[in-house]
């Protein structure tokens, strides 16, 4: 059956060979076509997909390498071998290399005919096992992320607009910079660089390095996408948070994510942390938010300014503020605007579809961290919220910064007695 052999398709114009091959072929395992015209084997193209092509060059109306291109727009991916005799030698001088895989002349020995169809097999399997993977890769990854954009969706009850937002992100940064796209380019680039010697290709060093690095950027982002999996599939436990275990988590957190802070040559300047009394949460929990915002704050500000972490407490709640210049946008949207202040998923890559590669190495490296903090803080009982504001305190002029702001909230007992105190 076709859809389990290696399928053979045989253009040429001698009817007897024709019926003479694909009956040897057929005998040896292959599920073979044939015919004499041309536009016929582009129908039979059409309709079979075949793996291996074994086709002459001149035809009526098309000759030499406008068969091969004919063939290719068919399915690109087919190996071709060429047949030729002493009329179309010459032609073949004429044909790309690297435009199909071989070529013998007629007559051939059929043991000869068979090898030359096992290394086109051979070639097939070998070239098309990358492409093979990443269309995989990418039906997975459509359908991964939108079960967990449903299920992330339904679980915090955020708006319809969430899983389109996670879908932009992460499709946005995949096809940018050092990911899927960049691989997948690379490939084609290479296809017409390479070289055909004897049985080989040659090609340059310096393709098959960049290859080999795009290809550890992919596992890369599968790695990622299995921490995004768990951070969204998480549940928390929510415990009591002392002052100490709070300010030295977020401190610790900072600590943490030097590396991308040294990207940019960022000043961190943290405000007292102490409080008057606990909050409920969770120490992992917090720690994963404090180090998102921080990086997302890093990227999306200039170069060597300030961070700065802020605390605002009331006998209910505690409040940390996450504050950076902004960064302006060429051709973008610059700043916060106010529609977008509850929506944290939105405002930095929906908006501008900025990616820097600098930070490639950060846990969500997809464009959704801002996603997972909140989520993790709708967990926690807390809100979320991210704005523009005006400092006032500088000395050289007004400035426009981008505050996020976590509320956390306190333990209810100790709230209560406070807020009657007070």
């Amino acid at each position: 059956m076709p859809n389990q052999s290696p399928r053979v398709l045989l253009i040429h114009h001698s009817l007897e060979w024709l019926k003479s091959t694909r009956a040897l072929l057929r005998e040896r395992g292959f599920y073979a076509v044939a015919t004499r015209k041309l536009s016929i084997a582009l129908e039979l193209q059409s309709r079979y997909r075949p793996e291996i092509i074994i086709t002459t060059i001149k035809f009526t109306r098309s000759k030499g390498q406008e068969v091969i291109d004919a063939l290719h727009r068919q399915e690109r991916k087919a190996s071709i071998l060429v047949i030729y005799n002493e009329t179309t030698a010459e032609q073949m001088q004429e044909l790309v290399a690297g435009s199909y895989f071989n070529s013998f002349s007629l007559p051939i020995e059929p043991e000869i005919l068979i090898s030359h169809v096992n290394q086109a097999w051979l070639h097939y399997k070998e070239k098309n096992s990358l492409f093979q993977y990443l269309e995989e890769y990418q039906d997975r990854l459509h359908d991964q992320l939108d079960w967990l954009a449903w299920k992330t969706h339904n679980k915090h009850e955020f708006k319809v607009k969430y899983s389109q937002a996670l879908m932009a992100n992460i499709r946005n940064t995949i096809l940018q910079g050092m990911g899927l796209g960049s691989l997948i380019t690379r490939m084609d680039l290479l296809q017409l660089k390479m070289k055909k010697d004897g049985d080989s290709y040659i090609v340059p060093q310096k393709d098959i390095d960049n290859i080999i690095l795009s290809t550890q950027n992919v596992h890369k982002w599968l790695g990622n996408m299995e921490k995004i999996n768990q951070a969204l599939e998480r549940h928390y436990e929510l415990t009591e948070i002392s002052s100490e275990q709070f300010s030295e988590e977020i401190i610790n957190s900072v600590h943490a994510i030097e590396k991308f802070r040294a990207i940019k040559n960022h000043k961190i300047n943290i405000a007292d942390l102490k409080l008057d009394s606990p909050i409920i949460g969770n120490t992992d929990a917090i720690g994963l938010c404090i180090r998102e915002l921080a990086i997302n704050a890093f990227k999306f500000s200039p170069e060597a300014s300030s961070i700065d972490i802020v605390k605002f407490e009331s006998p209910l709640i505690v409040l940390i503020g996450v504050l950076n210049d902004i960064l302006p946008m060429g051709g973008g949207i610059t700043g916060v605007p106010d529609v977008y202040a509850s929506q944290l998923y939105e405002p930095f890559y929906k908006l501008n579809n900025i990616y820097d590669e600098r930070f490639f190495d950060e846990d969500f490296s997809m464009g959704i961290g801002l996603t997972i903090v909140q989520g993790i803080i709708q967990q926690m009982g807390g809100q979320i919220f991210i704005s523009e504001i005006t400092d006032h305190s500088s000395k050289v002029s007004q400035l426009r910064r981008v505050m996020v702001q976590l509320i956390f909230k306190k333990n209810s007992e100790q709230s209560k007695n406070k807020a009657k105190a007070s």
